[in-house]
């Protein structure tokens, strides 16, 4: 054997070791990335969540409407607030079920109950998604209700009581 064929042997196995260590480095970095974007994606929900709840602190008369299953005319005067509220709530349960992909099977699995006690215990939620659930993801919608069933809705009428009065402008 030549000392030409013995170095391209060395080079080949080198190489490979090479190859085999930057394989292993790029699967280490790939699985870091995916635990970042875990931690921030559950951060981010925690954040929002933060701030959707400091509103119930700042004003507790709302967290009936939102906990307590109590409904809400247009002729009230916090139909309004309820009714920003609703949305506010509504993005929020919706940035939690577009993660869905981005959070780890056995943690999604505790977001759901959370999803559909909230809109479970709140006739206001229901009422606001039955109007508005064409604006949301399928996403939220199959984590509201089981996919296959027909998405909520509400009769004209009952559309119309939610809309806003004149007085309250659109």
């Amino acid at each position: 054997m030549r000392w030409t064929e013995i170095a391209q042997a060395i080079g080949s196995i080198v190489s490979g070791v090479v190859g085999l260590v930057g394989f292993m480095v790029v699967t280490y970095q790939l699985i870091q990335l995916k635990i970042a974007v875990r931690s921030e994606t559950h951060a981010r929900l925690y954040d929002q969540a933060q701030q959707v709840i400091g509103i119930l602190v700042s004003r507790p008369e709302l967290r009936p409407y939102f906990y307590d299953n109590k409904s809400i005319g247009p002729d009230n005067e916090l139909h309004g607030i309820v009714m920003t509220y609703a949305e506010m709530t509504a993005d929020y349960l919706e940035h939690i079920a577009v993660q869905k992909k981005t959070l780890p099977p056995e943690v999604w699995e505790k977001w759901v109950p959370y999803i559909r006690d909230r809109y479970k215990s709140s006739e206001v939620l229901r009422n606001y998604f039955s109007v508005h659930s064409a604006e949301y993801s399928d996403e939220l919608c199959d984590a509201l209700e089981p996919p296959g069933k027909t998405r909520f809705r509400l009769s004209e009428s009952d559309q119309a009581s939610l809309s806003p009065t004149p007085e309250q402008g659109s």
